[in-house]
């Protein structure tokens, strides 16, 4: 059972990036030149879903980047733990702008989430990026920073989303947003539920998650861990990230049903309630 205090948690919010425009000099922490360029070589011999199983996601739009995010899987992370990033206005990588790297920790369940802020990067464009990893390159992602302080826009468009829980439905819903012409998407809240068997609302069960502790109620840092996992292994989510900016915010399912009630589970009887 692995538990987390409230410090540990912010701290492993974001692992240490360094981050370069194309055309400056490479940062010495980064390894040097040669030892840089080898990490952008794309060999191939292995699929981006094999190596990058949750794909990716970018999040907090600025006017000069955003925050990017993948997971590597453990294999190829523990093989080759530095993780290179790279962003350009084609998809097709001809020109990057942006180049970073990062690495891919087991204490961080070998997630790489950086915020990337660059002078190369302007206001309200969109923009590809994507990881690399041991010669595997990621799928490609997009994403759009904001507008210029002050700015005058002639419109801005979201789509916006909540209450996604993966136990009663699937998400064909995400795999048409992931089609429409808008700029942002807002998650409202209710990204995961931390049950995945609440007899109360949850009694469809269409597709089942099973819980390291066992338990029909997310415990610990390894069964909040799982959630995320299972949920963002679902193709039509990926593309929505793949796709778009998320803005999101927290709802009580991300902790506790409601939040009203009396949820600490160390006690006797609260245990035998989440059995």
């Amino acid at each position: 059972m692995t538990r987390v205090s409230r410090r540990s948690f912010l701290g492993l919010s974001f692992a240490a990036a360094v981050t370069w425009s194309v055309g400056e000099a490479v940062p010495a922490e980064a390894g040097g030149p040669d030892a840089v360029a080898r990490l952008f070589q794309i060999r191939g011999g292995r699929r981006a879903e094999e190596v990058f199983p949750q794909s990716v996601a970018s999040g907090d739009p600025a006017p000069d980047g955003a925050v990017l995010w993948t997971r590597v899987a453990p294999d190829a992370a523990r093989a080759t733990p530095t993780v290179a990033y790279e962003i350009a206005a084609d998809p097709a990588f001809a020109s990057p702008l942006v180049r970073g790297v990062a690495t891919a920790e087991e204490s961080r369940d070998f997630t790489v989430k950086v915020r990337v802020a660059a002078q190369a990067l302007k206001p309200w464009r969109t923009y590809h990026y994507r990881f690399i990893v041991g010669g595997t390159a990621s799928r490609t992602g997009r994403f759009r920073t904001l507008p210029a302080p002050g700015a005058s826009l002639s419109g801005l468009r979201f789509g916006y989303i909540s209450c996604q829980d993966y136990t009663n439905g699937y998400y064909t819903a995400l795999r048409h947003l992931a089609e429409e012409d808008v700029d942002f998407i807002v998650h409202l809240g209710d990204y995961i539920y931390e049950t995945t068997g609440d007899s109360s609302f949850q009694n469809a069960q269409v597709r089942t998650i099973e819980l390291p502790s066992g338990r029909t109620r997310a415990e610990t840092l390894d069964d909040y861990r799982a959630l995320y996992k299972v949920y963002r292994s679902d193709p039509d989510l990926q593309r929505l990230h793949e796709r778009f900016t998320m803005i999101q915010i927290w709802d009580d399912h991300e902790f506790a049903n409601d939040t009203y009630g009396a949820y600490d589970t160390d006690t006797e009887d609260e245990q035998a309630n989440y059995a």
